[in-house]
């Protein structure tokens, strides 16, 4: 295929795609409204405190929300819902303030704590209860998968892109549990009691930006915590302090840690890694807030999907805006072979087909094939292609899938995929 012809369908599909929703930059934030019997979730915006129903009542609105998660992939919202003696997982696709789709993922016994995005696009959820623990959902739905199985998980964090996660554990009888495993392998790597909390439940876990081992820990009492060396939590002292209640959910923000509060204490602040100043950001939020997603920054990159099977792709530099030396190439495929780059504009469907589709061979299609580019793999396995990226600011915010595939004596090899999205 020639370059000019390259381009020329490279563009077609960008210039397609439709911007990720929400905008970036902004805060997310589940509450439940009416006495808990109506769900609706609210934008905050840092830079200017402003407060704002971002999406009101929707279909499953008489269902108590739990947890919130922002699908960095696509810019959907994920949340956990609660019905009776189960939770239920759901996909909101948003357009503007409205919701354009809401799909089940699946369904899991207990109540949704918290919920994560893991390594390659999974959706990470923890329970509570004697038969809690922390489940991996496909992206697009499915059965859940158990990776670490621990009564009354509270909070989770998955702090360095993974493999490796956190999850803290209420204790009864005694002072919170913060445990460390795999998220491919539910190994448990170490298990270390939060001495100093007390017989406390905690709210909210991250790992802080500090040269020793630091954790900071939120509690239902409106503890703030800084778990140290894995040993002792001291008590993280701050002007003025958190009031009861003070303390519903806690996430990073760069260097700042961000501390939402529940229905008695409905404010947002945040504090500095090292600092005792607790800034309010925005509030009073409405209703019982539960839970907050932090929307991405609006930065070129790659994003990876799935797994090898058993080629992967490789690139060359970040799908910016007039990147005009932007590749996408592909190793460990069948050597001196024919290899077809796909893109497309969903990761969900295809022509009516929902995503993933298994090929013969058993490999599968995750992204929707709006554009074939064939190339052919060297004796090693290897491809490359050019993908130069328009220098047209319209594509800011555009969001392109990719995959290899190759037909290999009538079966399908595939790589993992991969989400570019495309800004300045």
């Amino acid at each position: 295929m020639s370059r000019a012809i390259l381009i020329a369908c490279l563009c077609l599909v960008v210039v397609s795609a439709v911007p990720a929703q929400p905008p970036p930059g902004r805060i997310l934030v589940a509450t439940r409204l009416n006495g808990a019997t109506q769900a609706q979730i609210v934008e905050v915006l840092t830079t200017s405190g402003t407060v704002t129903p971002f999406v009101g009542g929707f279909p499953s609105d008489n269902l108590v929300p739990t947890a919130i998660a922002y699908d960095r992939v696509n810019g959907d919202v994920i949340v956990g819902l609660q019905d009776t003696s189960f939770a239920r997982i759901a996909r909101l696709s948003i357009s503007g303030t409205t919701i354009t789709s809401q799909i089940l993922l699946g369904t899991i016994a207990g109540t949704v704590t918290d919920l994560e995005f893991g390594p390659n696009g999974s959706i990470y959820a923890a329970t509570d209860g004697p038969a809690g623990g922390v489940s991996r959902f496909p992206r697009n739905g499915g059965p859940a998968t158990p990776v670490l199985v621990a009564p009354n998980v509270t909070a989770l964090d998955i702090p360095w892109a993974g493999p490796q996660a956190m999850a803290a554990r209420e204790i009864p009888s005694g002072p919170p549990e913060l445990v460390f495993f795999d998220l491919i392998s539910g190994v448990v790597s170490g298990t270390y009691p939060m001495t100093g909390m007390g017989a406390v439940r905690p709210t909210g876990v991250v790992d802080l930006p500090t040269g020793a081992i630091r954790q900071a820990v939120t509690d239902t009492q409106g503890g703030l915590w800084r778990f140290e060396f894995l040993t002792t939590a001291q008590p993280w002292p701050t002007t003025p302090s958190l009031p009861f209640g003070g303390a519903a959910e806690l996430k990073m923000n760069g260097s700042d840690v961000l501390i939402l509060g529940g229905a008695s204490a409905p404010l947002l602040r945040s504090a500095q890694v090292f600092g005792t100043t607790l800034t309010t950001i925005a509030g009073p939020i409405p209703g019982d807030p539960v839970d907050m997603a932090l929307a991405d920054l609006p930065v070129a990159r790659l994003i990876p999907l799935g797994s090898p099977c058993p080629a992967n792709w490789t690139s060359t530099g970040v799908p910016s805006i007039g990147n005009a030396g932007f590749q996408i190439g592909v190793a460990n495929a069948t050597p001196n072979l024919a290899a077809f780059l796909v893109l497309g504009l969903s990761d969900q469907v295809w022509g009516g087909i929902s995503l993933p589709l298994t090929l013969v061979g058993g490999c599968n299609l995750l992204v929707s094939g709006d554009a074939v580019f064939p190339t052919v793999t060297n004796g090693l396995g290897n491809a490359i292609l050019p993908l130069p990226i328009p220098a047209d600011p319209a594509l800011a915010g555009t969001i392109v899938f990719g995959q290899w595939g190759q037909i290999d004596t009538g079966l399908w090899v595939t790589s993992d995929a991969f989400a570019a999205h495309i800004w300045p």
